[in-house]
């Protein structure tokens, strides 16, 4: 995959410009659909797979920078992967074991790292989020 490109040229599909918006999230996620692969910061990946835009594409690149470095920080805001995965978007685990297995394995190899920066209780419910179980409150 060509990391020079953007979701819109790899996915090939290009979203029409608006004049306006009905969000800010809908803006930015029609901005960053344009800015190539390896540009994009971690807070716009995190908007885009929060919303399931171009995940087949960004989940296998987030597991690879995550694997390199758990606890990568976005420079504008200290945000990490890993504080924002079990914000990501349900259906893209679901969707097909590819998408999480990898994860899923990288998440159990480092269970105690992870554990110790988002806590028991938030592990505990990203790994029954990834695997199609229905989260307890």
């Amino acid at each position: 995959m060509d990391r020079n490109k953007s979701l819109e040229e790899l996915e090939n599909v290009f979203w029409e410009k608006q004049d306006q918006y009905f969000s800010k999230t809908l803006k930015d996620i029609h901005y960053f659909r344009r800015i190539p692969i390896k540009k994009l910061t971690i807070l716009q990946t995190v908007a885009l797979l929060k919303q399931d835009i171009g995940s087949e594409i960004l989940l296998p690149i987030v597991f690879e920078r995550m694997e390199a470095d758990l606890y990568e920080e976005d420079p504008a805001d200290g945000s990490t992967f890993l504080s924002h995965i079990d914000t990501f978007h349900n259906d893209m685990f679901q969707r097909s074991s590819d998408m999480w297995k990898p994860m899923m394995a990288l998440l159990r190899t480092k269970r105690e790292e992870v554990e110790q920066f988002i806590g028991w209780k938030r592990y505990e419910d990203l790994i029954n989020k990834m695997m199609g179980r229905e989260i307890k409150p």
